[in-house]
């Protein structure tokens, strides 16, 4: 009898350890592999406290995501200086953006639900 896995969202994390291809060749180099740990992931968890690094959301196993802040299909490295731990539902809202765009998008949408709340009030 095989045993069925539940899949999780691609996004979603599961404490286990991978090992990642950073990169490609760089100027007729080898391939390097960057281990990313249970023991890596786990100290990344305990440094942010369990929290969410960009809402400060509680983390658990079940929401928990590993993000890439420079994404991978936009240039940035698969490296443990990368990464970051996110909530899930703020990770697929973050999708392919950096950091910095994410965080300037939410901006944007505040200042929107501001002026219309204001309009709202007029």
């Amino acid at each position: 009898m095989q045993r069925q896995v539940e899949r999780a969202p691609q996004q979603e994390v599961r404490l286990e350890q991978m090992d990642y291809k950073e990169g490609g060749p760089k100027e007729g180099g080898p391939i390097r592999v960057s281990k990313i740990t249970t023991a890596k992931l786990r100290a990344m968890l305990e440094k942010q406290g369990y929290r969410c690094a960009l809402t400060d959301r509680e983390l658990t196993p079940k929401v928990a995501s590993v993000d890439h802040m420079m994404p991978v299909s936009r240039g940035g490295p698969n490296t443990i200086d990368n990464i970051c731990i996110l909530h899930s539902d703020v990770n697929r809202a973050k999708g392919t953006q950096t950091v910095g765009e994410f965080i300037q998008m939410c901006r944007e949408v505040v200042e929107m639900a501001n002026r219309e709340a204001g309009d709202d009030n007029a």
